[in-house]
This record gives C-alpha cells, sequence and structure tokens, in this order.
C-alpha cells in the first residue's frame, strides 16, 4: 500500500519491515541448519511469526526438494521479491514504459 501518492514508503517503514522479515527468514533458515535454536529469535519479535509462518508454507510446497531444506541457498533458490515502486517504471515515463506499464 502507498503511503502517499507520490511515494509508497516516503520514511523506509516499509523497507525496514522487509527487510527485518527477511533476516528473520534468514535467521530461522540458520537454526534448522545448525539446530541452534538458543539463535531463533523470539515469536514476538516484529516479523518473526511471519517470517516462521513463510518458511512453513515454503518447507510443505510440494515444489520444494527435501534435500533442499539443509543449504544455505534455500531462501535465495526459492524466494523471490516483487516491489512494485521498484519492478515497474514510475512518473514520468516515457511512451514505450507507458506501453509496458
Amino acid at each position: 500500500r502507498w503511503e502517499t501518492p507520490e511515494h509508497p514508503d516516503p520514511n523506509g517503514q516499509q523497507l525496514d519491515a522487509l527487510r527485518t522479515l527477511l533476516q528473520n527468514m534468514t535467521n530461522a533458515m540458520e537454526v534448522i541448519e545448525t539446530g541452534n535454536r538458543a539463535s531463533l529469535p523470539s515469536l514476538m519479535r516484529h516479523g518473526s511469526l511471519q517470517a516462521a509462518e513463510f518458511l512453513f508454507r515454503l518447507v510443505e510446497s510440494p515444489l520444494m526438494d527435501v534435500d533442499d531444506l539443509s543449504s544455505s541457498t534455500m531462501l535465495q533458490d526459492h524466494v523471490a521479491i516483487w516491489y512494485d515502486y521498484l519492478c515497474l517504471p514510475q512518473s514520468p515515463r516515457n511512451q514505450e514504459q507507458e506501453v509496458e506499464f
């Protein structure tokens, strides 16, 4: 959701939340790989529960190869981020960009 008509995230709050989610997912994957529960973030920490839910759904996906679970690149191999403000041309657009948009 755009915060203002000119910019989706003028104060960087949404980007910070996304960064936190990705960091929590990375931390959770390290726990899965190493078995070191001491490094597991508290579910009370912002974004931790969402990260756990996302990873659970990813691991349970029929497209996921169980052997990938121990891979340190699992997130890089199976997760993509689409952030429309960064991925789509914004105003002012040229005629070619307008057609694509």
